[in-house]
C-alpha cells in the first residue's frame, strides 16, 4: 500500500496521519516475468495513484517528487499497457 502521510505533532508528540491511501499493489505484480502482466497491473497502480493525487490538488514540484518515489518501487508502464486482454501473448523477460 502506497500512502501519502504527514508528520503532525499533538500534545508534544510526533505522529504520522494519512493524508490519503494512493493505491496498491502486489509484490509479485512487481516481479512476474510475463511483461504484459506485470506492466497491465502496474498500469492499474498508477491509474489510481494518479486519481488520488488529481483529487488532492497538489503543486506541481511536490506530485512530481511524489510520483518520482512512487516510480521507484512501481514502475510506469508503457502507454499500450491497457491493451493487455487484446495483444497479450505472454513475453517472458530473459
Amino acid at each position: 500500500m502506497a500512502s501519502l502521510v504527514e508528520t503532525v505533532q499533538e500534545n508534544g508528540l510526533k505522529r504520522n496521519r494519512v493524508i490519503a491511501n494512493l493505491g496498491a499493489i502486489e509484490t509479485r505484480f512487481l516481479n512476474v516475468p510475463i511483461k504484459c502482466t506485470r506492466e497491465f497491473h502496474q498500469g492499474l497502480f498508477w491509474v489510481h495513484a494518479k486519481n488520488k493525487l488529481d483529487d488532492l490538488g497538489l503543486e506541481f514540484e511536490v506530485r512530481a517528487f511524489i510520483e518520482a518515489a512512487l516510480a521507484e518501487t512501481v514502475p510506469k508502464p508503457g502507454d499500450d499497457w491497457a491493451l493487455w486482454g487484446v495483444k497479450c501473448i505472454p513475453q517472458y523477460d530473459r
